[in-house]
């Protein structure tokens, strides 16, 4: 009877450390004991604060203590009452802080870069801003240019209006003087001709009047 059970522990021993190992932490006790069995009996060889990670390497048949290996290869048995399969929250709340920490980090250069975006992007804003006023300088010199091409043509323009201008005033000045001519002529001739009526006249006048015999009346009224 005996041979069957150590057969039977053996087997189950081998079992067991053909199965994965579990890994388990210690739970929020400040201090955990170590023992060199798996009863409150035993001797305790060594305290361990909370949060450590152990490896699990057996459990007892009662199931109250597990068979642990510390960091450093330590080996013993713990109660499964101090044990806990997640974390202790101290050691959450560090990886949290951890966590926050390095989100903080992921923060600052994302702030960094989107400091650099925004300054490229104001930079690129000036950069059209600055092509845009060439561009309108540029506009406003080639309209200065067409203005300035066409200048001469403008004042060829306005030279060929003053010229005919200026030969339709000689015209006038022409013909005006020619009229104001013809018309001094025309009273010198006619002033020539009424003096010459006059001394035609005169002459006659003078050839006729002495040829008149002009009877004389007495006073008395009785002719000699």
């Amino acid at each position: 009877m005996k041979t069957i059970k150590l057969s039977l522990t053996l087997l189950l021993l081998l079992l067991s450390s053909g199965v994965s190992a579990e890994t388990l932490y210690v739970s929020d006790e400040l201090r955990v004991a170590v023992r060199s069995g798996d009863t409150t009996g035993h001797r305790i060889i060594k305290f361990i604060r909370s949060g450590t990670r152990l490896e699990v390497l057996d459990t007892n048949d009662a199931g109250t203590f597990k068979l642990v290996r510390i960091d450093g290869g330590v080996e013993g048995w713990v109660s499964i009452d101090e044990l806990s399969e997640t974390p202790a929250a101290r050691e959450q709340i560090a990886a949290l802080n951890t966590r926050v920490s390095d989100l903080r980090k992921n923060l600052r250069a994302r702030e960094t870069e989107l400091k650099t975006r925004s300054g490229e992007l104001a930079e690129a804003r000036q950069q059209i801003s600055d092509l845009e006023q060439q561009v309108a300088d540029k506009t406003r010199e080639q309209q200065e240019l067409e203005r300035i091409a066409a200048r001469p043509v403008q004042l060829a323009r306005e030279k060929q209006q003053l010229e005919l201008e200026l030969q339709n005033a000689i015209y006038e000045r022409d013909s005006t003087r020619i009229e104001n001519e013809q018309l001094s002529d025309d009273s010198i001739k006619e002033w020539f001709m009424i003096g010459a009526g006059v001394s035609i006249g005169s002459l006659i006048l003078g050839l006729i009047i002495p040829s008149i015999r002009w009877k004389k009346k007495s006073s008395w009224g009785s002719d000699f």
